[in-house]
């Protein structure tokens, strides 16, 4: 399903080492990663864009527990006529109160303002084990 011309989403969230840009299924519990977003803004709202939000939770699903959480806060310059397609990289530290064999999920929402109007969109992430 494509994004409208007036909406913005998150189309793909999914976990990477450091630097890296392919999705992983395992991280080892001693090295930070990150955690990428895919997202689009439809042309329309594209042309008044002025600032956009994106908050990532990552959480152990075996214990409940917040392992990392982040944010890229930032203005946004708006594009005349162009759909505009971007990834958003938050990086973590190694996670902390994880063993091998735990399963973390990344959980995202995404804000874009264009003066009045703003569009909002969430997605949680595949899995990943901690070896």
């Amino acid at each position: 399903m494509g994004t409208n011309d007036g909406d913005a989403r998150i189309v793909r969230l999914f976990f990477t080492e450091t630097a890296k840009n392919t999705a992983v299924t395992t991280l080892d519990d001693a090295a930070g990663y990150e955690v990428h977003a895919d997202i689009e803004i439809g042309k329309d709202l594209n042309e008044s864009v002025s600032h956009h939000l994106l908050r990532v939770v990552v959480v152990n699903l075996f214990t409940g527990a917040v392992v990392g959480s982040g944010k890229i806060d930032e203005p946004l310059k708006a594009q005349e006529q162009t759909f505009r397609t971007e990834t958003l990289k938050v990086t973590f530290p190694a996670p902390g109160g994880v063993a091998a064999g735990d399963v973390l999920v990344a959980r995202a929402s995404y804000k874009v303002e264009a003066g009045v109007n703003f569009d909002i969109s969430n997605i949680e992430s595949t899995t990943v084990q901690i070896v």
